[in-house]
Formats: C-alpha cells, sequence, structure tokens
C-alpha cells in the first residue's frame, strides 16, 4: 500500500470518473452545508456567471468533436475465468483506419440492433454479446496504420453458428451506425426511394440526393476513413463559422457533410456553399 492510501484513492477515483463517467455527483448529505439541493452540483450552468456561457458552448462542441470516452465493460463479463484458443480468421492481418481503432479501443453500449460489443482490457479488444464473452482481439501499429491481430475464440459461444469472424463483423459495424446520420435519405429509405422533398425545399432535396450517393458509394466499412478525412480538413479551414458547425454536428456527421461539400466543390466550384451550413 502507498503511504497516503487517502491521496491514491483520491487519484484513482479521477481517473475513472474521466474514463467511465459518472451521470450523478454524490456527496453525503453531513459535509454539505445548510440544505441540500442537487441541482447545486448537477447543473453546472445554473451557478455559473452567464459570461462563461460562450467558452462552456465552445466546451461542449468540443467534446462532441473529441468524443473522449464512452462507457466501457458493458459486458458483465471476468476475462481472467475464461480460456482462449487462437482461430483461422478473416481479419487476421486486416488495416483498419485510426477512427476505426480509436472507436474499437473506446467501446460502445450495445442495443437491440447492434447486439455485439467490445471493449478494452490488458491490451486486449474482447468481443461479447449479452452476458456471453465471444472473443478477443489484439490492435497493431504499422507502418500505414493499424491492424488486426492474435484473433482468438472464447470457451462460451452460445452455438456453433456463432463464429467469431461474424461477431467482429458486427461488432465493426455497430461502431458505426450510418443510417442514424443519414436524416434526410433514411426517414424515407424504407418506405420509397424518392426525394420526398423535391417539390417543396430544394435545399432539403440536395440533401437527400447527396445522403443517397453517400449511402450507395460509401460502404459502412469505408465510414470511418471519410471520419478521418473530416478530421484533417478541418485543419485547413479558416472560416469560424465552418469549424464551429463541423465540431458541433460531430465527426460522423461531418464526415458526410465534408462529403456533400466536395461534391459542390468539384462539381459547382464558383457558387456559394455557405447554404450546407443549414445541414
Amino acid at each position: 500500500m502507498p503511504e497516503n492510501p487517502r491521496l491514491m484513492a483520491t487519484i484513482v477515483g479521477m481517473m475513472a470518473s474521466a474514463m467511465y463517467g459518472n451521470s450523478i455527483y454524490y456527496r453525503k448529505r453531513k459535509f454539505v452545508p445548510g440544505s441540500f439541493s442537487p441541482s447545486n452540483y448537477l447543473n453546472i450552468r445554473s451557478i455559473l456567471p452567464e459570461s462563461f456561457c460562450q467558452e462552456l458552448d465552445i466546451i461542449e462542441r468540443q467534446i462532441n468533436w473529441q468524443k473522449a470516452f464512452f462507457k466501457k465493460n458493458e459486458a458483465l463479463t471476468n476475462v481472467e475465468r475464461h480460456i482462449f484458443s487462437h482461430v483461422k480468421s478473416k481479419f487476421e492481418g486486416i488495416r483498419i483506419s485510426p477512427e476505426t481503432h480509436r472507436r474499437f479501443l473506446l467501446s460502445f453500449p450495445t442495443s437491440w440492433e447492434n447486439r455485439f460489443g467490445t471493449y478494452l482490457d490488458n491490451g486486449w479488444i474482447y468481443v461479447y454479446r449479452s452476458n456471453y464473452l465471444i472473443g478477443r482481439f489484439k490492435i497493431l501499429k504499422t507502418d500505414d496504420g493499424y491492424a488486426i491481430s492474435h484473433v482468438q475464440e472464447g470457451d462460451e459461444l452460445p452455438n456453433e453458428l456463432i463464429t467469431m469472424d461474424n461477431c467482429i463483423q458486427c461488432a465493426m459495424t455497430a461502431t458505426i451506425k450510418l443510417s442514424s446520420h443519414t436524416p434526410y435519405h433514411y426517414l424515407y429509405l424504407i418506405n420509397c426511394n424518392e426525394n420526398p422533398y423535391v417539390r417543396s425545399d430544394i435545399t432539403k432535396s440536395k440533401f437527400w440526393e447527396c445522403e443517397k450517393m453517400f449511402s450507395e458509394q460509401i460502404a459502412e466499412s469505408k465510414w470511418c476513413e471519410c471520419i478521418d478525412i473530416a478530421r484533417k480538413a478541418i485543419s485547413s479551414m479558416d472560416s469560424l463559422e465552418w469549424i464551429s458547425k463541423y465540431k458541433s454536428i460531430g465527426p460522423d456527421s461531418a464526415a458526410i457533410l465534408n462529403y456533400i461539400s466536395n461534391l459542390y466543390s468539384k462539381f459547382c466550384p464558383c457558387d456559394n456553399q455557405d447554404w450546407l451550413l443549414s445541414y
């Protein structure tokens, strides 16, 4: 034990809070002077002067752009209790983009549509579904990016029809939900494939057509590469309005907006593109 265990516990707690997050800030009642009101501790904006609102908005946009932390280890598993064995995998040695690598490391919660998740533990990326620990793999740094390696299968696959490759593919797809970031096109994709805005709103009609092209031309496996391109594009922008727009909608939607912007820059280079800021 360290000489000052209380200090060590405080530091560990602060690190855990940054990594895992906590929607509620708890404080013992006996340490709170006067009447206790949770809003005094949970709602930062209500207790800060109005003069800081602009700075807080900038911070929120930056957090949305970086998305530094997500919840981790939703699987409720103990990896030390399981036995893993190497398996032949089509993903062994496959190259992945820096954005895909970032999302695998940060992890994400599962849902009804995206049932396979991943989380990081001691250098391994573990793949799980519900309470089943499917397997694990590593991501190695290469000269030109990153690559999946050391694919291993766990000892509690639900049935023989579920393979490690299928689980990795599902988990990789779950990290990016393309449909949720094409609002103009996706809302009508299931019912019809005709532009619903063509007679009512020319701007929305353009967005619909561009999102349709994006959905057809950019596979979900390539979407992370588009996000990397958008991240690089923002570093060369001069307009604070465009930088603010990219950061306010986040890297996922910014990838699509950057795609649309490049389309119109290519075919209509002389036109004013400020209308794209309404995306």
